[in-house]
């Protein structure tokens, strides 16, 4: 995959939305370096035996006696993030899949904002998730000396 290279004029005319969402993280689209967009997905299959369940055996109107037959219960949700699918009958099959797609946007700040001239220029970098069930969390910060 090859990176694109845009001047911020450029930028604005071609990805508005990136632009927007440059400026929903807090960063002036002037100072952004590099934009990266990653995208993650996760597809699971879970099966599980029931343990200490009590099945319930419909009655024939008629007779009164149990019907001979095994239920199954399906379920299925689905939003924006997540789809899970499955059964439950003697034991529980669950199919969960899920994406989301992270962008990392890398700019240029002053150290010391209030000594604009004198303060030397830093990089930082913001990692913005849209799915609000993903939390972002730093591993770890390395510093380049110059």
């Amino acid at each position: 995959m090859t990176a694109q290279e845009f001047t911020i004029k450029e930028l604005r005319a071609a990805i508005p939305a990136l632009i927007q969402e440059v400026k929903d993280a807090g960063i002036r689209p002037a100072a952004l370096r590099s934009a990266t967009e990653t995208a993650s997905e996760i597809n699971r299959h879970i099966s599980a035996v029931l343990r200490d369940s009590i099945k319930y055996s419909p009655k024939n109107i008629s007779t009164g006696q149990p019907v001979a037959s095994s239920t199954v219960k399906i379920f299925e949700y689905k939003d924006k993030w997540f789809t899970v699918k499955g059964e439950i009958s003697d034991s529980i099959q669950m199919d969960i899949s899920g994406k989301d797609t992270t962008k990392t946007f890398i700019y240029v700040q002053r150290r010391h904002p209030w000594a604009w001239i004198l303060s030397r220029k830093e990089f930082r970098a913001v990692t913005v998730n849209k799915n609000p069930f993903i939390k972002t969390t730093p591993g770890q910060t390395i510093v380049i000396k110059l």
